[in-house]
C-alpha cells in the first residue's frame, strides 16, 4: 500500500521500494467528457471517451483518468471490479448522479394536480424523487419503510409508487412536474473483488439508491481526496469486506448515514465533515477506524457516533472486534435529539483529551465488553522475569487483535510508549516492551515458565501470538540473539517474521539493517494467524479430530473429545470405544475417571445408562444414604465437574430425585471449601490461588449438570444463580485477546487455553438456555473464541499454553510454575473440540 510505504519509511528505509511497485513505463492519461466524447473514441484529450467505465476497464497500472469539464454532472456510475490497480481518477469537481430527469411530456394527467408516469422498477425497491434539486424520500429509509399515502391523500410535493409487474411500476405525484428527477442507479463509485492502490480526487456522488461511494471486496490501498457523498438513499461512503481506505478532506451529508463502514474494513478519515444524516452520522460495525481533525454536525434524530462489533464478510457469522481512534474531533449536537456516542460490544475506543473536551456534552453509552482509553496505547503484562516481577508490554495503534490486515510492528528497541505515542499511526499496530531484553536464551530452552527461562518463553510466545509483520531488535547481545533466532525459527511454531536490526549512531541518528529470513519454506506468522482466525467451528474441529478423541481409556479428557466429535458428526466408533473399555474396566478410583462416565451418558443405550447409574451410586452408601460428597473429590474445585454432571445424568436416566439432590449437595460441599468471597473459586483450601482450570471445571460442570435438571426441581434456581454469579465474577478478568489466565486474577500469568475453552463453553450453554443475556455475553463468547483460535495451529495438532495436569498446589507460586505446554496435548485438544462443538451449535441457532 502506498500509504503504508510512507508510514514505514520512518523506521525502515529499506522498504521504500514498495512505493514504486505500481509505476508503469507505459502510463498514460485517459480523458472523459460526456458532452464531447464518444464510446468508441481513443480517450485522448482530442478524442475523449463519454463513459468513465470504459476508461477504467481499459486502464493499466499507473494510468490517470481525467474527468472533464470541471464541475460537470455525469449521469453515470463506475465500478472497479477487474483487479484494477495503481490508477488515479482526477474528478475535477465532477458530480456522479444516480438520477434521471423525468420529462414533463411523459406524465399522464389524473386531474386535481395528480399525475403519473410508468417507470422501470428501481434497484433494491428503493424510491427517491428529487424535486427542484431537493430529495423527497417519503419517510422511506433502509431502516424503515413507511407505507405510501393513498393517491388521493398525497400532499403537494409527495409521491407514491405502485408496482405494475415484475419489471415496471407507476410513479404518482401531486404537483408541478417541470423539474423532477428519479433515482435509478445503485452506487456512484464502487469496487468489487481484489482492487489495489487507487487514488480518487475531487469527485462527488449524489442521488444514488445505495451509497455514493461503496467499497466492497478486498479493495486495499484506496485513497480518496476531496470527495463528497451527499443525498444518497443509504450512505455517503461505505466500506465493506476486507477493504482498507484513507479518506482526506471530504464531506458526507444528507444521507441516511454519513458513513457506515462494516465487516473487516479499515478506514481512516482526516479533515472530513459529517452531518445532516437521517439516522447516524458516523457508523462503524467491526474493523479498525480513525477520525482525525474531523467535524460532526448532527441534526434531527441522528446519533453522532455509533461503533460496535461486526460480522465477518465470509458469512460464517463470526464476530469481529472494532476499534476507533478519535483525535481532535468536534461534535455539534445542538440540533439533534440523540446527543450520544453509542459504544457497543467488543470495541476499543481511543479518545484524546481535545476530543474529550469537545464531546463533553455527549452521553457515552458503553457495553461492558468494551474499553475506552485516552491514549493511543496501553500496557499489559505478558509474563514474568526470573525474580517474579511482571514483564510489561505496550501496544499502540488502532487495535490489539491480529484480525486486521494492518501492518504490525514490534519495536524491542523502544521502551517508552509515551515518547513514541505522537508518532503512532492508527493504521498500523505497534508493540514494544517497557524494559530491555534481559536474556539471550532464544529460542527458549527448558519448560515454560520456570524462573530460569521465564522471560525468554514469555517474549517468544508473545511475538508468536502478536504475529507481527516486522520485529525491530536492538544492536545488543540480547537483541542479536533474538534476531538470529527469528531468522531461522518460527516463534512458538506459528510462522516466520521479518527481522530488522536497529543501531543507534553516536550523532543521535539510527541505522536499520535487514536480517534476511533463512527459512523461506515456512509461512509467515501473519499469514498463519489470519488462517487460524478465519476458521469456522467445523473447520477447526476437523483439524483437531485426527489428533484428539480417537481412543478411550476411561478419562474425562478422552470422553469430552469423543462427545464433541459425536456432536459434530466426526466420530463413528464411539460406542465401540466405550464398550471395549467397559469390558476391562473396574470401578473408577479418581475424579477424572468418574467424569469419564459422561461418554456413557452421551450414548443413550441401555448398557451405557446402566454404567452411569452404577458410577453415580458411588455418591451413596449401600443403604442409599447420601455421602458428604462423591469419593475422590480431594477437596478441589475440579470436583464440581468430576461429579455433578454424572449425578444429573443419573437423575435424568432413572427419574429419581435423589441423584439431582446429591448433585446439589456436591456443589454446596465444594463451594463451602473453595468459593472465595469475590465469587471466584480457589483451587483448594490450601491457599487462595484462583487457578484457571480450577475455575473452568466448576463453570463447565455446573452448565452441563443444569442441562439435565428438571424445571421443577426446588434447587434449580440455586444452580442457575451459582453459575451466573460465577460467570459474572469471571467476566472482568477476561483479557483484551479474549483469554482467561492460568491464574484468573493475575494477568502476569499466561493466557491459558483449557480454562478459556471451558469458561467459554459454559457461557455458550448458559446463553443458549436463557440463563444469561445474549446481548451482554455474546461479545465475550466471540472474543474468547477468537482468542482460542489463535492458540490452536492450523493443522490442529499443536496447541499453545495449555496447562499441564495439576493437582492442588501448596503455594500460589507453584501455580505460576505449572508447565504451559506447546505441542500435542490431549486435554487442550478435548477442550478446544468441546468449544468448537458448542460454537457451531450457537452459530446455527443464532
Amino acid at each position: 500500500m502506498i500509504r503504508f510505504a510512507f508510514r514505514l519509511n520512518r523506521v525502515a528505509a529499506t522498504l521504500l521500494l514498495v512505493g514504486g511497485l505500481f509505476h508503469s513505463a507505459e502510463a498514460r492519461d485517459w480523458y472523459i467528457n460526456p458532452l464531447t466524447g464518444e464510446t468508441g473514441n481513443e480517450g485522448t484529450a482530442d478524442s475523449p471517451l463519454s463513459l468513465i467505465q470504459i476508461a477504467v476497464d481499459r486502464a493499466q497500472p499507473g494510468d490517470r483518468i481525467i474527468l472533464l469539464p470541471e464541475g460537470a454532472l455525469y449521469r453515470q456510475s463506475v465500478t472497479l471490479n477487474k483487479r484494477q490497480s495503481g490508477l488515479e481518477i482526477v474528478g475535477n469537481g465532477v458530480t456522479l448522479s444516480g438520477a434521471i430527469p423525468l420529462e414533463p411530456k411523459d406524465w399522464e394527467d389524473l386531474g386535481d394536480g395528480l399525475r403519473r408516469i410508468r417507470l422501470p422498477r428501481t434497484q433494491l425497491d428503493r424510491h427517491m424523487l428529487i424535486i427542484n434539486g431537493k430529495v423527497q424520500r417519503m419517510d422511506r429509509y433502509c431502516n424503515q419503510q413507511a407505507p405510501f399515502p393513498a393517491a388521493e391523500d398525497l400532499k403537494e410535493g409527495e409521491f407514491r409508487w405502485d408496482l405494475d409487474n415484475e419489471t415496471r411500476g407507476w410513479l404518482t405525484y401531486r404537483g408541478d412536474v417541470s423539474n423532477l428527477e428519479w433515482a435509478k442507479r445503485g452506487n456512484g463509485f464502487s469496487t468489487e473483488g481484489d482492487v489495489r492502490n487507487i487514488k480518487v480526487f475531487d469527485l462527488a456522488a449524489r442521488h444514488f439508491l445505495n451509497d455514493g461511494f461503496n467499497i466492497h471486496g478486498n479493495a486495499r490501498g484506496m485513497q480518496f481526496f476531496g470527495i463528497t457523498g451527499h443525498d444518497n438513499f443509504d450512505e455517503g461512503f461505505g466500506a465493506h469486506g476486507t477493504s482498507v481506505c484513507w479518506i482526506t478532506a471530504s464531506r458526507f451529508f444528507g444521507n441516511e448515514n454519513a458513513i457506515s463502514d462494516q465487516d473487516e474494513a479499515d478506514t481512516y478519515y482526516e479533515n472530513c465533515f459529517f452531518g445532516a444524516s437521517r439516522f447516524a452520522d458516523v457508523v462503524f460495525f467491526g474493523g479498525r477506524h480513525s477520525l482525525i481533525n474531523c467535524n460532526i454536525v448532527s441534526s434531527g434524530e441522528s446519533v453522532p457516533i455509533k461503533v460496535r462489533s461486526g460480522i465477518t464478510p465470509d458469512s460464517s457469522d463470526q464476530g469481529i472486534a472494532a476499534s476507533l481512534v478519535l483525535k481532535n474531533i468536534s461534535v455539534d449536537v445542538s440540533k439533534t435529539s440523540n446527543p450520544r456516542v453509542d459504544v457497543g460490544p467488543s470495541v476499543t475506543l481511543f479518545v484524546d483529551s481535545a476530543t474529550r473536551r469537545n464531546i463533553s456534552g455527549l452521553e457515552i453509552t458503553k457495553h461492558p465488553s468494551s474499553h475506552i482509553s485516552e491514549t493511543l496505547y496501553r500496557t499489559n503484562p505478558i509474563g514474568r522475569f526470573a525474580d517474579g516481577t511482571p514483564i510489561m508490554a505496550w501496544v499502540g495503534g488502532g487495535a490489539v487483535a491480529p484480525r486486521s490486515g494492518s501492518y504490525r510492528i514490534i519495536h524491542l528497541d523502544k521502551h517508552s510508549p509515551s515518547d513514541i505515542a505522537p508518532k503512532i499511526a492508527p493504521d498500523n499496530d505497534w508493540f514494544g516492551l517497557m524494559s530491555p531484553l534481559d536474556t539471550t536464551d532464544f529460542p527458549p530452552s527448558g519448560k515454560a515458565f520456570t524462573p530460569e527461562n521465564s522471560s525468554a518463553h514469555a517474549i517468544w510466545r508473545w511475538i508468536a501470538l502478536s504475529a507481527p509483520d516486522a520485529v525491530f531488535v536492538p544492536n545488543t547481545p540480547e537483541g542479536l540473539a533474538l534476531g538470529q533466532a527469528l531468522q531461522s525459527h518460527p516463534p512458538a511454531g506459528v510462522g516466520m517474521v521479518k527481522v530488522f536490526m536497529s543501531q543507534r549512531l553516536p550523532e543521535g541518528q539510527s541505522k536499520t539493517t535487514v536480517m534476511p529470513t533463512i527459512r523461506e519454506d515456512i509461512s509467515l506468522a501473519k499469514s498463519e494467524m489470519m488462517k487460524r482466525l478465519r476458521r469456522s467451528p467445523e473447520e477447526m474441529a476437523k483439524q483437531l479430530s485426527p489428533h484428539y478423541g480417537n481412543d478411550f481409556g476411561g478419562s474425562y479428557i478422552e470422553a469430552l473429545a469423543i462427545i464433541a466429535r459425536l456432536d459434530l458428526g466426526l466420530h463413528e466408533d464411539a460406542e465401540e470405544l466405550a464398550a471395549a473399555y467397559l469390558e476391562k474396566s473396574t470401578i473408577p478410583n479418581s475424579g477424572g475417571s468418574i467424569a469419564g462416565t459422561l461418554l456413557y451418558a452421551a450414548l443413550d443405550q441401555p448398557w451405557s445408562d446402566e454404567r452411569v447409574i452404577t458410577i453415580a451410586d458411588l455418591a451413596f452408601e449401600r443403604n442409599g444414604k447420601p455421602l458428604e460428597a462423591m469419593p475422590h473429590h480431594k477437596e478441589m474445585s475440579d470436583a464440581v465437574f468430576m461429579a455433578c454432571p454424572v449425578l444429573a445424568h443419573a437423575g435424568r436416566i432413572s427419574g429419581e430425585q435423589r441423584y439431582f439432590d446429591q448433585c446439589v449437595n456436591q456443589l454446596k460441599f465444594i463451594q463451602n471449601l473453595c468459593l472465595r468471597e469475590d465469587g471466584i473459586y480457589r483451587h483448594s483450601p490450601i491457599n487462595e490461588a484462583a487457578w484457571g482450570r480450577g475455575n473452568g471445571f466448576p463453570a463447565l460442570g455446573l452448565a452441563l449438570a443444569l442441562k439435565q435438571f428438571p424445571e421443577d426441581h426446588p434447587d434449580r434456581a440455586f444452580l442457575i444463580e451459582s453459575l451466573t454469579s460465577h460467570l459474572n465474577a469471571l467476566a472482568p478478568h477476561q483479557d483484551s485477546s479474549g483469554m482467561w489466565h492460568q491464574l484468573i486474577d493475575l494477568h502476569d500469568s499466561y493466557a491459558e487455553l483449557t480454562s478459556t475453552c471451558m469458561i467459554a463453553t459454559s457461557i455458550a450453554i448458559a446463553m443458549r438456555n436463557g440463563w444469561i443475556d445474549s446481548d451482554e455475553w455474546s461479545p465475550r463468547l466471540l472474543s474468547a473464541w477468537e482468542g482460542v483460535k489463535t492458540h490452536v495451529s492450523s493443522n490442529g495438532r499443536t496447541l499453545l499454553n495449555s496447562c499441564t495436569s495439576t493437582g492442588k498446589q501448596k503455594t500460589l507460586e507453584d501455580y505460576y510454575l505449572r508447565e504451559a505446554i506447546l505441542g500435542h496435548d490431549p486435554r487442550g485438544g478435548a477442550m478446544a473440540l468441546l468449544l468448537a462443538s458448542e460454537m457451531k451449535r450457537w452459530f446455527d441457532v443464532r
